[in-house]
């Protein structure tokens, strides 16, 4: 195996930070050749016995539906139509833009899993699943409908000053993670019979989500002082519903039945906590206050007694005793038959749950130096949302917060004559929540620090046909950084290098 490896050290990669004490050493290798070589270990049989079981291991290349594959596809039908007019307003020109989109989107998400089919009840507390022997394609289904109209005004207020308006609704789909299918399925504890603390958990995720849907508004005006440059201003507003949250909520997951709680289930208890099991469980000998106690112990002696009558005696035959009670769970499993009620489990999923409201500013212009070819653009937007993060947030309960706002800000430097264009920008971006609710029990916010960097581009059209270009990304090599309710919390670090690329375009 070692021949398959290659040393390297980890703090090399890191060159702009201080790496002192980390430990250095990893190792790198091709995981195919090294799946085909412990393959090959199991087959000759020489594979260390430290090793798990040798069935486990393949170098196998999946394809679809095996191991996991998740698979959602979307069919999306839709009908537009758009109206435009020039007019007057007083002595005022205006062009007007009314738009109405119809749109109808199908989801079909797929996923291959083991099947869950039953809940096998094997002794007192002691429960599995009983699921599918190979992996299966499972599949869920989901639709959603939207009209989504949109009006565009502007009005020349003077040949230099233009004001504009515009309302639209649109929608962003939910993210493909929270659409696939096949809901994970947990154990139960005990029977529901005596209380919901025994009630088995699972999760899903939900291809019915409903998309983001947001009612936006813009109000802006520009000044256009000089040819080819302009400055401008716009208040945004935008008012989004159907933000995804979590939720758990009790329903069935594949038609799975309970056996601790139906109707043969609850004639058992109801024997236990009549005299008849006093009397018998006195009569045997036996101590009836813990013989025919209520409890997950004796309901499933009980009740693997009554469903197997023919082997055991049934319930005449009971008598409460712990060698009776370790027979019935050595002997038989119970699982749930079609007059047992449908299970139903605690399942976290996500659901469309909140809504909110985002505004902000956006400022900008772009001036060309008279006719010397150099100009110069900047803009700068301001965000604002009603639903921030609360870093102090109990990490036991889950929080919403909108993500991924922050301010920005780009100047860029231009030059465009002689058949020459070329850009040296500058970008900001402020820090920003990127995900809530993380590290399990913790919950806690990630959060991307401020980042900046510079970028640069330049081309030359030698004629109408051949242009050659050379681009330059992240000139300085600036880092990205990521911590959690703390800067002190370093979650992700990413020592970035520039990136340099060279084109060639010929057209004909």
């Amino acid at each position: 195996m070692a021949d398959l490896l290659k040393q390297i050290s980890i703090t090399d990669l890191f060159n702009d930070f201080n790496t002192a004490g980390a430990q250095p050493n990893a190792w790198r290798g091709d995981a195919s050749a090294l799946a085909k070589w412990a393959e090959a270990q199991c087959a000759a049989g020489t594979a260390p016995a430290a090793w798990p079981d040798c069935d486990a291991i393949s170098s196998k290349v999946y394809g679809s539906y095996d191991h996991g594959t998740n698979l959602v596809e979307e069919k999306t039908r839709s009908v537009y139509v758009q109206w435009e007019q020039d007019g007057m307003l007083a002595s005022f020109p205006t062009y007007t833009v009314v738009g109405l989109r119809y749109e109808r989107t199908d989801v079909t998400s797929t996923s291959a899993i083991q099947v869950p089919s039953a809940i096998r009840w094997m002794s007192n507390n002691d429960f599995g699943i009983v699921q599918s022997a190979d992996v299966q394609p499972f599949s869920e289904k989901g639709s959603y409908s939207y009209i989504l109209p949109n009006l565009d005004f502007s009005i020349d207020f003077t040949a230099d000053i233009k004001g504009r308006a515009s309302f639209s609704k649109t929608i962003a789909r939910p993210p493909y993670g929270n659409l696939y299918a096949g809901p994970t399925v947990g154990n139960p504890s005990g029977s529901v019979l005596f209380g919901e603390q025994y009630r088995a958990t699972g999760s899903a995720q939900d291809p019915n989500l409903l998309p983001l849907e947001s009612d936006n508004l813009d109000l802006g005006a520009e000044w256009y002082f000089a040819p080819s440059s302009f400055v401008g201003v716009t208040y945004w507003n935008k008012r989004v519903k159907n933000f995804i949250g979590n939720s758990v909520v009790q329903q069935n997951l594949y038609g799975i039945t309970d056996p601790t709680s139906g109707p043969d289930a609850q004639a058992a208890l109801a024997f236990l906590n009549s005299g008849a099991c006093t009397a018998q469980v006195t009569a045997a000998g036996n101590d009836p206050t813990e013989g025919c106690a209520g409890n997950y112990t004796t309901l499933f002696t009980a009740l693997a007694m009554a469903r197997n009558a023919g082997a055991t005696g049934g319930l005449a035959a009971y008598n409460g005793s712990n060698t009776q009670q370790i027979d019935m769970e050595t002997r038989f499993d119970i699982l749930g038959e079609s007059d047992d009620p449908l299970y139903q489990f605690d399942v976290n999923q996500p659901v469309n749950q909140r809504a909110a409201t985002l505004h902000g500013w956006e400022i900008g212009g772009q001036y060309f130096f008279g006719e010397s070819g150099f100009g110069v653009l900047t803009n700068y937007t301001i965000v604002n949302g009603d639903v921030g993060i609360d870093r102090a947030a109990d990490p036991g309960e889950d929080v919403f917060a909108l993500t991924g706002l922050s301010d920005t800000a780009n100047a860029v430097l231009m030059f465009e004559k002689y058949g020459w264009s070329a850009r040296l920008a500058y970008n900001w971006r402020d820090e920003y929540l990127l995900a809530a609710n993380q590290n399990g029990n913790n919950r806690n916010p990630y959060f991307v620090e401020d980042y900046h960097q510079i970028d640069a581009a330049v081309s030359y059209d030698f004629n109408e046909h051949f242009t050659v270009s050379l681009e330059a990304i992240n000139l300085t090599g600036e880092d990205v950084r990521w911590h959690a309710r703390s800067a002190n919390q370093m979650v992700r670090l990413v020592d970035k290098a520039p990136r340099y690329m060279v084109g060639v375009r010929y057209s004909f």
